[in-house]
């Protein structure tokens, strides 16, 4: 018998490649723009995107208007005069659905741990982005279901998508679930919340300081093998 019996994923910089992805997805868009784009503007637009999801995560925004304020705050900093900040998002988002590339062995992992038990994406996201990503990703077969915040009251550290998901694959034990992700502040606190275990998933590189995961794991690998306890 396997550790858990229902295993909850974060998408981006978890399974996805999303700094690859946001960052193709930045220069598409001012290509579209006509805006001569460098590493410094997407930087700028990395530290604003940044503030507009604190501020969702911390209650003090929507996620309607995180799509296009992040945008009208670049375009005033970088003096794009006349730029349509809910133009520009809705560019943003189209080219972002575009690109799913897959952090390092993701697929194994997801493949893995579906034979035994099923595997569902709980992801702080736009609706049209992850599900246009993963539409086309080789995840997807593996994948029970999608649950994004965009379709909730509530995005990560709130535990509404991990309960939710829980009831619709009938699980009552928290000890049987078990959530991965990469971010302390939000996967590894709604775990926390929801009163289930969880894995701060590293990439190879450090763990916070004092995280409050079950586990650390520097691979997917690694996190397989603690979940279906073959370790």
């Amino acid at each position: 018998m396997t550790r858990f019996s229902l295993l909850l994923a974060d998408a981006d910089n978890t399974l996805l490649d999303f700094d690859a992805a946001e960052r193709a997805a930045f220069f598409d868009l001012c290509g579209q723009l006509g805006f001569q784009a460098d590493e410094a503007a997407f930087a700028l637009y990395r530290r604003i995107n940044k503030n507009h999801w604190d501020l969702l995560h911390g209650g003090q925004t929507t996620s309607a208007r995180l799509r296009v304020a992040r945008f009208e705050d670049f375009a005033a900093e970088v003096g794009l005069a006349g730029a349509d900040g809910r133009h520009m998002s809705d560019l943003f988002v189209a080219a972002l659905g575009q690109h799913n590339l897959l952090m390092a062995g993701a697929e194994r992992f997801v493949k893995r741990v579906s034979r035994h038990m099923p595997v569902c994406i709980v992801t702080n996201s736009f609706a049209a982005v992850q599900q246009a990503r993963f539409a086309h990703s080789p995840l997807r077969p593996y994948l029970t279901e999608l649950f994004i915040s965009e379709n909730f009251a509530h995005a990560k550290p709130h535990p509404e998508m991990i309960i939710t998901a829980m009831e619709r694959q009938g699980i009552t034990d928290k000890a049987r679930v078990v959530m991965i992700g990469d971010n302390e502040d939000t996967d590894i606190a709604a775990a926390e919340n929801a009163g289930i275990q969880s894995i701060i998933f590293t990439g190879g590189g450090p763990a916070p300081a004092a995280t409050r995961a079950t586990l650390i794991a520097q691979t997917l690998e690694e996190a397989g093998d603690w979940i279906l306890d073959e370790q």
